[in-house]
């Protein structure tokens, strides 16, 4: 009776994973990238596969080896609330045209468009995120990677995502401190992130379109609302679940969690400035070891 059971619940899974289009977590080719926001060369070095820089920096990563993501400017090109600014197809065209010799060389594999362009804006991506992106394409041709980030509210009444757009996330915390809903569960916030991403994201998405994951990385500076040790586990185990979640399903394409280096000014209301990054965390660390080894082994480092 105990292995008809056990045949049973197994059947039941497998059932379950093939309704969703997961894949076996052995199998993860569909993990391509692991990058980040705050960019480390020293502690990042062994474990990113792409990096978020240009200049200087993107020629130090692409020394051993890791290709960067430039940033698109946001002076002259789009104005946050407003729109689109005026003269920004000339604006755009000169950035590109600045990205030219990075690209030729592999330095640059693409453009990261800007981190929550249209938030409480969902208006914004027919008016803005759309144009942009299609010009962004034009430009750089169909090889560059073009992805950008926003938040959970920005596309109540979007359709479908602009098609210019290869890699698509937004970011949702939670399980950061005793007063919120999930308290120090820091694994929460994979739920809740999958949960959106399937209900909301993927209807919108194309097939050849994919999911980055922005897991929140970050502490609080008043360690007497929270302590180091105590963040740093909690945020540990959020890895783990979203690296679990990741693995197989092939919507996914990477990790872009947030953020890396401690800031020098609050990033959040009290009492959870959220100043303190993944690199105060070595827990944490070791997590970001691990996932970023796996994306870098499985081919695509």
């Amino acid at each position: 009776m105990r292995s008809h059971l056990l045949i049973l619940i197994a059947a039941t899974l497998m059932a379950k994973s093939a309704a969703r289009g997961l894949v076996d977590a052995k199998d993860a080719s569909h993990l391509r990238f692991m990058t980040y926001y705050g960019m480390n060369f020293s502690m990042q070095k062994s474990w990113l596969n792409l990096a978020r820089a240009s200049g200087n920096l993107a020629n130090q990563f692409k020394s051993v080896g890791i290709p960067s993501l430039a940033q698109m400017p946001e002076s002259g090109v789009y104005v946050r609330g407003k729109g689109l600014e005026p003269k920004w197809e000339a604006t755009l065209t000169s950035f590109v045209d600045s990205l030219k010799p990075s690209i030729a060389n592999g330095t640059t594999i693409g453009v990261f468009m800007g981190d929550e362009l249209c938030c409480h804006n969902s208006a914004c991506w027919a008016s803005t995120i759309q144009p942009l992106s299609e010009k962004l394409r034009q430009l750089l041709g169909p090889d560059q990677i073009i992805y950008e980030n926003d938040c959970a509210d920005s596309f109540a009444n979007v359709s479908q995502f602009p098609p210019a757009l290869d890699l698509i996330s937004i970011d949702i915390y939670a399980g950061f401190g005793p007063n919120t809903p999930a308290g120090m569960n820091g694994s929460h916030e994979a739920v809740l992130a999958r949960d959106f991403a399937e209900k909301e994201m993927y209807p919108r998405m194309s097939a050849s379109q994919q999911l980055m994951v922005v897991p929140g990385t970050f502490a609080c500076s008043n360690l007497s609302y929270v302590p180091l040790d105590a963040a740093d586990i909690s945020v540990a185990a959020k890895l783990n679940a979203f690296f679990d979640w990741a693995k197989e399903d092939p919507r996914v394409a990477g990790f872009n969690p947030w953020h890396f280096n401690d800031r020098d000014h609050p990033q959040h209301d009290p009492p959870c400035d959220m100043m303190l990054g993944a690199a105060s965390l070595p827990k944490t660390l070791q997590v970001l070891q691990k996932i970023g080894s796996f994306i870098k082994n499985n081919g695509q480092g």
